[in-house]
């Protein structure tokens, strides 16, 4: 969503409004307070599938243009200096939405897990977050060896949901057999293992890396989200990028990069069964 339009596309100077239909010819737009103009609606077009992007990176296209175009509609005078200084206090206020998927946290970590005797409480199965947020999870697997034992459909539980971007998701993993199923789910999103590929699962969409953990050794993994593209690497191996064909004006097809939020709600829960050594999310890219 354009906001130079938004902001300077009334052809005689100024800001655009309902009434403009032509920003470079006046003479085409009828009066401001023209009683045929009612008002105007945006549409967002999405012709050609849900290949183009997720749910959330709809949102993003709209996210800082959107409420400028509504100060417009109903006849606002803001200007482009002012939106730009107020649009971020205002997206942090919204209530009762967190679309950025904002996590708070008191410093750049926002949650550790290190699965040893210090952190794990046998009696409660309380796992402690060693960030200093509180984010402790609950499990029913089984802690060995230093070790999260996720087996037969067992999961470690998150006080959390998804973060957007930037982020870091660094873990150790162990894969015990080639069984399909999710290591990390979230609200918007699912980092799902098998034996042929490692996938993100987002919006009723799997894009897949072909990539698959070794079984039966510990792999040093990170799911990194760096602006509008999502990187997997493993070990010191180069990253690799989560993409799709994306179509184009209905004319082509093109690869794309993807932006995928990470998914920080549970852990197993599913077919998928090895060990998950320390884990950590951070709120910056691990470039």
């Amino acid at each position: 969503m354009n906001q130079t339009f938004i902001f300077e596309g009334n052809p005689e100077g100024g800001a655009w409004s309902p009434y403009i239909f032509d920003s470079t010819n006046s003479t085409n737009n009828p009066k401001r307070d023209n009683p045929y103009v009612l008002g105007h609606i945006a549409p967002q077009w999405n012709d050609y599938g849900a290949n183009a992007s997720t749910y959330l990176e709809a949102y993003y296209s709209w996210r800082d243009g959107l409420p400028a175009l509504a100060d417009k509609q109903w006849g606002g005078n803001i200007s482009r200096s002012e939106y730009d200084a107020l649009i971020g206090k205002l997206h942090a206020s919204a209530p009762a939405q967190n679309l950025d998927r904002t996590i708070k946290s008191a410093s750049s970590t926002i949650v550790r897990y290190s699965f040893n005797q210090t952190s794990a409480n046998e009696t409660t199965d309380v796992v402690k977050d060693l960030s200093g947020n509180g984010y402790d999870g609950t499990t029913n697997c089984s802690i060995s060896s230093a070790s999260l034992q996720v087996r037969n459909g067992c999961s470690l539980t998150l006080p959390l949901a998804s973060k957007g971007e930037d982020y870091t998701l660094s873990f150790s993993v162990k894969p015990i057999s080639g069984s399909a199923g999710p290591i990390f789910s979230g609200q918007d999103s699912v980092l799902q293992s098998s034996e042929s590929s490692l996938d993100l699962l987002s919006s009723g969409y799997a894009y897949a890396l072909n990539y698959s953990l070794p079984i039966g050794e510990w792999t040093q993994a990170k799911l990194i989200r760096n602006g509008n593209r999502t990187f997997f690497s493993a070990d010191d191996s180069p990253k690799m990028e989560f993409i799709t064909r994306v179509g184009v004006n209905g004319e082509r097809f093109e690869w794309e990069s993807m932006a995928i939020n990470a998914p920080v709600h549970s852990i197993g829960g599913g077919a998928w069964e090895g060990d998950i050594g320390e884990a950590e999310l951070v709120d910056y890219a691990k470039v």
